[in-house]
């Protein structure tokens, strides 16, 4: 699952971002867990019997499982991955 790949390259990122500190990819995880959660079960989204299964995913519920997940899971890493120049010698 390509989603879930560039999530762990997003929190580890940020990790790498803040000077090895878990507090801020921790807290980046457990919002996006509870938003997964209150977007899911307090009903602000609902999925579509008849969305294409390639854009929201085969699993309803998953958020990383289709390609709109994978896409927001990848500019996260863009993001938050740190981006270093190497000195050319």
């Amino acid at each position: 699952m390509p989603g879930l790949w560039f999530l762990s390259v997003a929190l580890a990122g940020a990790r790498a971002k803040t000077g090895q500190n878990l507090a801020f990819p921790i807290g980046l995880h457990s919002g996006l867990v509870a938003a997964n959660y209150v977007i899911t079960v307090g009903g602000v989204a609902r999925f579509l019997p008849h969305a294409p299964t390639w854009f929201t995913g085969a699993h309803v519920g998953n958020p990383l499982a289709g390609a709109l997940g994978t896409a927001m899971t990848a500019m996260m890493a863009v993001i938050l991955y740190p981006h270093t120049q190497t000195p050319v010698q």
